[in-house]
């Protein structure tokens, strides 16, 4: 009797698990479904992150190659400015050099032959007047000298005189001779030339240079030169 219950039993449940294993089977399948599912969509997202991130990379090399472009644009060629060059020095004419000497000083012996004959026509009753007017001439005369035979050549080569004869005084070595220097030759060198003669003056017409005691004094050269353009 036992023995037939125990082979009924074992019967039901062999019976209660083959019923249940179709349940099971699908159950497990589902499972797998999913997961399969799950992974696509994963490699899906990642898929498009790589396109995305493709396409970015697309584009800023785009923005590159077109602001190379835009720097390699052909730049216009400038045209060279022309230069300024000294002409070749000239030694001056002694003739000019003489006529600019000669305007310099009648400059100056107009200031105080104007002052003295203003002096002159306020004599008798104005002679304190005319005192006053002749030292004020003579003053004058001795400030245009200053500026005429000191600072003007001393900045620009020139005096008035030299200015209307188209001469320029430079130093030996071609440079500007400064303001000392102008004082030099036209305050020590002039009267020197004076002394002896006027032949200071004379040697200027016989050296090859045409240079005077007055331009051995101070290292100086008078020249006729001009500026010119070069491109």
């Amino acid at each position: 009797m036992l023995c037939t219950l125990f082979f009924a039993l074992v019967l039901r449940l062999a019976f209660v698990n083959e019923a249940e294993m179709p349940g099971i089977e699908e159950q497990r399948a589902k499972t797998k479904a999913r997961g399969q599912s799950t992974k696509s969509k994963v490699q899906s997202t990642k898929y498009k992150e790589q396109l995305t991130t493709n396409n970015d990379q697309l584009t800023t090399d785009k923005h590159l190659m077109t602001a190379r472009v835009e720097t390699a644009r052909p730049q216009q060629k400038l045209k060279p400015r022309p230069v300024r060059q000294i002409a070749p020095a000239v030694r001056a004419p002694f003739s000019l050099r003489c006529g600019a000497i000669l305007i310099d000083y009648i400059l100056l012996i107009a200031i105080v032959a104007f002052s003295t004959l203003i002096s002159r026509l306020l004599g008798g009753g104005a002679r304190t007047a005319a005192n006053s007017s002749e030292t004020i001439g003579i003053l004058i005369a001795l400030v245009v000298a200053a500026l005429n035979l000191g600072v003007l050549p001393g900045l620009t080569g020139l005096t008035i005189g030299k200015w209307a004869t188209g001469l320029r005084i430079r130093r030996s070595d071609g440079t500007e001779i400064g303001i000392g220097r102008a004082f030099l030759r036209h305050f020590v060198g002039y009267p020197v030339s004076f002394l002896t003669l006027g032949l200071g003056f004379l040697i200027a017409a016989l050296t090859k240079r045409g240079r005077g005691l007055h331009d051995l004094i101070a290292g100086t050269i008078a020249v006729r030169d001009g500026p010119m353009l070069r491109r």
